[in-house]
């Protein structure tokens, strides 16, 4: 049986350097949340198969440095950048760069672009 999940709705593929791509609002959007949902997107999986961010990742530290990146000082430059279930991971203010292994078939759904 397949259980339907809730997929992140602008999850893309950056044909130009080879990575997924989606956008994220700060205030509000659950980062973690969405970051589970593309990961299983571009994994081709379920989200309950993708393994926990803790505690290797603290989720409250994670948005709390994301936080700082999408603050009011636009002097302010960064990212934080991880691994899980075989992806890097590379969140910047406002969006969030997944690096994965290619598979054979691409996850359904996900718009394929150039930036």
């Amino acid at each position: 049986m397949t259980r339907e999940h809730r997929s992140v709705e602008n999850l893309w593929y950056d044909d130009e350097v080879g990575v997924y791509r989606f956008d994220y609002d700060a205030v509000t959007d659950d980062l973690v949340v969405e970051l589970v949902l593309a990961i299983a997107d571009v994994r081709g999986v379920d989200p309950t198969e993708i393994p926990p961010l803790a505690p290797e990742i603290d989720p409250d530290r994670l948005e709390a440095c994301v936080a700082s990146l999408n603050g009011a000082n636009p002097k302010v430059e960064g990212k934080v950048t991880f691994s899980v279930a075989d992806c890097d991971v590379t969140v910047l203010p406002g969006q969030v760069v997944i690096a994965a292994p290619r598979h054979d078939r691409e996850p359904s759904g996900v718009e394929r672009r150039a930036e």
